[in-house]
């Protein structure tokens, strides 16, 4: 089940999942129209979904502007070793590592339902391809499934129940190499100037297993001069290319530079956010054969 086109995911090994009070839609090929605003009130709750199956939370208290200006940072559970997504409005939704979906309602203080209702099976395919999933802000969940099919699935909480149990096809042949690179592609070539255009070619390109590709993606967002936050992430990125291609001993050495770098990001709890979770991944290559 997915919740959005694939190129508006943040497809980062850092397992950030960002709930927003409203997603501004990026249209693809439209004619060229005055800038939207951006529509987000209130806070924004970030989940980290950590290696060691620990949920955190992070607020930043200004979403719209996108600044790192964080108040809360806490631990809100713990078990959840699968895949995490968040939903609107406090929606955490969980896929375990048997496949289940379950669905848990966080307030920003607390837990609705701490065990979490199970609204859903067979949903272990995404645990291996976790940027073939996503969920926009009205909680629809948007897939590739196994055969490139684009599916859009609703759950009712009001019912109690899926609006569409078997998904609504939106889209054949939904690849990544037919219809996703070729619009990242694109925006990088028209963003020159924009890292993070960069960033997420390369994230795609190693979804497709095109690994030469995207190192190459990764060494032009770092030569177009990111602050100390996005060189940290694509070096990660990079390490991440490097571990694929089982060149572990460079991977490491990769994530000792993140690291480095990320001591040099101002705020201090992005920082700190970024600096554990680069460890984490770190100790993660540590324990790989070398």
């Amino acid at each position: 089940m997915r919740t959005r086109p694939l190129w508006l995911s943040r497809l980062s090994p850092l397992m950030l999942v960002v709930a927003l009070a409203a997603v501004v839609p990026i249209l693809m090929g439209a004619p060229r129209a005055a800038a939207a605003q951006a529509s987000c009130t209130g806070n924004a709750m970030v989940f980290d979904a950590r290696d060691n199956g620990q949920l955190w939370l992070y607020v930043n208290t200004a979403p719209a502007a996108g600044t790192a200006s964080w108040s809360t940072v806490k631990q809100i559970g713990s078990g959840f070793s699968g895949l995490v997504k968040a939903g609107p409005n406090g929606d955490v939704y969980f896929i375990t590592s048997a496949g289940q979906l379950r669905l848990y309602h966080f307030t920003g203080t607390g837990w609705t339902n701490p065990a979490g209702l199970t609204i859903g099976s067979g949903w272990q395919y995404y645990l291996s391809h976790t940027d073939q999933i996503t969920i926009d802000s009205s909680g629809r969940i948007f897939v590739v499934d196994t055969n490139d099919t684009l599916r859009e699935y609703h759950y009712n909480q009001q019912a109690n129940s899926w609006d569409n149990a078997a998904g609504d096809i939106l889209d054949q042949s939904w690849s990544v190499r037919g219809s996703i690179l070729p619009a990242l592609i694109a925006s990088e070539r028209a963003m020159p100037n924009n890292y993070i255009a960069s960033l997420r070619l390369a994230q795609m390109q190693i979804a497709a297993k095109h690994y030469d590709e995207a190192e190459a993606a990764c060494d032009r967002g770092l030569a177009r001069e990111p602050g100390a936050n996005g060189r940290a992430w694509l070096l990660q990125i990079k390490a991440k290319v490097f571990i694929q291609r089982g060149r572990k001993a460079e991977a490491r050495r990769l994530l000792e530079d993140a690291l480095h770098v990320a001591q040099e990001i101002p705020d201090p709890m992005g920082r700190d956010m970024s600096m554990g979770m680069i460890s984490n991944a770190l100790k993660a290559a540590e324990e790989t054969p070398k």
